[in-house]
């Protein structure tokens, strides 16, 4: 949280309560979880999760049960962008977020190119 509000140029707790963070799946290294560990259910990593791959965004969207229509991927590079695109969702570059007057007229929908 603490990274992103910092890029942003917000307090943490700006971001706490109106963000959801999201990671759909656990990293090959973790440690093993208990039985009644509630991240248990997250899945193992695979390629599907590497970029430009939307297999993230479609697993978050399932996740909590919200449509391509209502998701916005915040991205950092071309590789999100693209994954963006492949999983039917808007994006916006961080820059574009943090530094436009109007960001909101700088979405990028799918399958809009540059």
């Amino acid at each position: 949280v603490r990274r992103v509000a910092n890029e942003v140029g917000v307090g943490a707790e700006a971001l706490e309560g109106h963000v959801r963070w999201y990671h759909s799946f656990l990293s090959p290294a973790a440690p093993r979880l208990a039985e009644s560990d509630p991240r248990r259910g997250r899945r193992e990593w695979s390629r599907e999760y590497a970029r430009p791959s939307p297999g993230q965004l479609h697993h978050a969207m399932e996740d909590f049960g919200v449509p391509p229509a209502a998701t916005l991927l915040v991205s950092y590079d071309d590789r999100d962008e693209a994954a963006a695109d492949a999983a039917g969702v808007s994006s916006i570059r961080i820059e574009q977020l943090c530094m436009s007057p109007a960001p909101l007229s700088q979405l990028r929908r799918p399958g809009a190119s540059g």
